[in-house]
């Protein structure tokens, strides 16, 4: 009877942490680790990661040709390595807890992309390149300070992430201030 007993309480356990965790097996490794599920939270800080990236490897992809200083150049080519990075660290973490990721729409693209064009359709000197690059990472900043408020009940993983991107939106920006 006390094995029984036994028995029904190792399934109880065990189904109870079937709701927190779940077992995933990552691509890069045969094993197999625990993963504790997403919360609200952590997903809506997640997917402001993968959208915030997104959105500035395309504006750094749209701008980039219009790049007439070589060094401003390298650093846009640093940047959008670093941005793509941190997109693959959020949208990994996404999908292993099996949440879909989904970053910017079309249409935002394509507003971001019309902004710039008609930015730089006259104007494509390093010192405006320059202005429009720092005006995009204080948005991005702002946008991931509104995430990080209006979510904190996130885990540190997550959140750790959101200030990794936001302290190299400010390293950036520094960096941006030396082509004004």
């Amino acid at each position: 009877m006390a094995a029984l007993i036994e028995a029904n309480r190792l399934i109880e356990t065990q189904a109870a942490n079937q709701m927190k965790y779940e077992c995933v097996r990552t691509p890069a490794q045969s094993i197999l680790k625990w993963r504790r599920s997403l919360n609200k939270d952590d997903i809506t800080i997640l997917k402001s990661i993968q959208k915030n990236t997104e959105m500035a490897m395309k504006a750094i992809d749209t701008i980039e040709p219009k790049v007439q200083d070589r060094d401003l150049g390298a650093l846009l080519a640093k940047t959008s390595q670093q941005y793509a990075d941190l997109h693959q660290k959020s949208v990994t973490s996404l999908l292993e807890a099996r949440v879909e990721p989904k970053g910017a729409g079309g249409l935002e693209q394509l507003m971001l992309v019309g902004s710039i064009n008609g930015n730089t359709l006259l104007n494509t000197s390093t010192s405006h390149i320059a202005e429009l690059m720092i005006k995009g990472s204080n948005m991005g900043i702002t946008s991931l300070n509104k995430t990080l408020n209006h979510n904190p009940h996130g885990e540190q993983a997550s959140m750790s992430l959101a200030r990794e991107l936001i302290q190299m939106e400010q390293k950036n920006l520094e960096e941006y201030k030396k082509y004004l």
